[in-house]
C-alpha cells in the first residue's frame, strides 16, 4: 500500500520537471495548479528514506540499485529542494500550506509547524538511512 502511494507521487511529478516541491495537492493536467508545499513534500520523501530501511524486499528489489535507485534518486532531490528552502537566519520553512484553511491556494510564507515537525522527521529519516548504509 506504502509503495503504491509514492509509485502515484513519483510518476506524477515525472510531469512536473520544473517544480522542485510536490504541490500542496496533486491535481490533474488540465486543472489550475497548487503551490509547491514543503510540509508533503518533507513527509513524503522521508517514507521512501523508511521505506527502504524497513522493507527491501518491495523498496529496494535485489540490490539497492535494482528498485531502489529510482526511490533514493527521487528522495535525494525532494530533500534537497526542501533544505533550500529552509531560511538558515530564522528557520522558517516556506512555502506550506495553511493547515487550518486547507482549500487557501496561497502559501504560508511565515512558517508552519507541520511543516516543520515533518522536516525533522525527513532529517532523522534521511541521516538513518545513510548511517545504517555506512554499517
Amino acid at each position: 500500500m506504502i509503495r503504491q502511494l509514492v509509485d502515484a507521487v513519483v510518476i506524477t511529478d515525472v510531469h512536473r520537471k520544473e517544480e522542485e516541491l510536490l504541490p500542496n495537492y496533486l491535481y490533474a493536467k488540465d486543472e489550475e495548479p497548487w503551490f509547491g508545499d514543503v510540509a508533503g513534500t518533507a513527509l513524503l520523501a522521508s517514507v521512501v528514506y523508511r521505506m527502504l530501511m524497513i522493507d527491501k524486499e518491495h523498496f529496494q528489489g535485489k540490490s539497492d540499485r535494482e528498485d531502489g535507485g529510482r526511490y533514493i534518486d527521487w528522495a535525494e532531490r525532494k530533500s534537497n529542494a526542501v533544505f533550500k528552502c529552509v531560511d538558515p537566519e530564522t528557520g522558517i520553512a516556506r512555502p506550506a500550506v495553511n493547515s487550518l484553511k486547507h482549500a487557501q491556494r496561497e502559501p504560508l510564507m511565515t512558517g508552519n509547524p507541520e511543516a516543520h515537525s515533518f522536516i525533522i522527521l525527513l532529517w532523522a529519516a534521511k541521516r538513518d538511512y545513510f548511517k545504517a548504509k555506512e554499517g
